[in-house]
């Protein structure tokens, strides 16, 4: 299970820690935040390569 921090590309609010099936509500924005938006926002920190990398800090 790999948990993706949602943050929200339009305000920069840092919502939450959710799986990657998760729609999170943006409360500043009023908007539903998923991951697809996450990838055009943050493509570089969606590297699907690195998430080895990203569980050891856990």
């Amino acid at each position: 299970m790999v948990l993706i921090q949602y943050i929200c590309p339009k305000c920069r609010c840092h919502l939450l820690w959710a799986m990657r099936t998760a729609t999170v509500y943006c409360r500043k924005c009023d908007r539903w935040i998923t991951v697809k938006e996450l990838k055009e926002a943050y493509p570089l920190e969606m590297d699907p390569s690195k998430e080895k990398e990203q569980l050891k800090m856990f």
